[in-house]
């Protein structure tokens, strides 16, 4: 149920840090009278054989049982900036949103400076928006967040919607539960950023986490 889950199967998560669970692994397993498990040496062995990548994936397990699966760098600062990796603000900031659905459910969230997804993904998936915009300024960030929206079963949507668009999204969202909610990406520095931008995204709810 862990480093041969079926989801870090499919999407393992970096090889040193499998390495070093499987290391305390058997040395937990070794210190009770349990026979060996040739399964745990035989599946080190084969961590041991793989190289390093530049990236990896990490599954985050949300409390309603939904999994949030990212791409993300392994290092902490890469390509000229650290959004390209989640921070423990994302993970904290996810967590109250998550004991605090009523905040987001069927509204427009716009998250600020949202590296590479980890809060509007566990949003989306437990929260129950309407519209949940993703910014950023960094291109690369942009560009794994885009994989990682779309690597978690979501559907993008331009910037900039059709008004008739939104006003048949906020009648569907009164009469009947939230349904998939509408995700976009959007080129916004948020050190920077003009009223005229914030106002032409609409949101009812700005948050953001990690940003100072």
């Amino acid at each position: 149920q862990t480093v041969l889950h079926p989801l870090c199967v499919k999407y393992p998560p970096s090889a040193k840090y499998r390495r070093c669970f499987l290391t305390e692994l058997i040395k937990q397993h070794e210190s009770t009278p349990a026979e060996p498990l040739d399964e745990l040496y035989d599946t080190l062995a084969d961590v041991l054989k793989e190289e390093e990548s530049t990236h990896c994936y990490k599954n985050y397990l949300l409390p309603t049982g939904a999994a949030v699966t990212l791409s993300e760098s392994t290092a902490v600062i890469s390509q000229g900036t650290t959004g390209l990796v989640t921070w423990d603000a994302a993970l904290h900031l996810a967590g109250w949103a998550i004991e605090n659905p009523a905040v987001f459910s069927s509204r427009t969230v716009l998250e600020l400076g949202c590296g590479v997804g980890f809060t509007g993904l566990a949003i989306c998936k437990t929260c129950a928006p309407r519209t949940y915009i993703f910014s950023d300024c960094h291109h690369r960030v942009l560009t794994q967040l885009t994989e990682n929206i779309r690597l978690n079963g979501f559907a993008l949507e331009p910037a900039t919607p059709d008004p008739a668009q939104m006003e048949s999204q906020g009648r569907e969202a009164e009469g009947v539960e939230c349904q998939q909610p509408r995700l976009v990406v959007a080129e916004l520095d948020w050190g920077s950023a003009t009223e005229e931008q914030l106002l032409e995204l609409q949101a009812d709810v700005i948050i953001a986490a990690g940003t100072v």
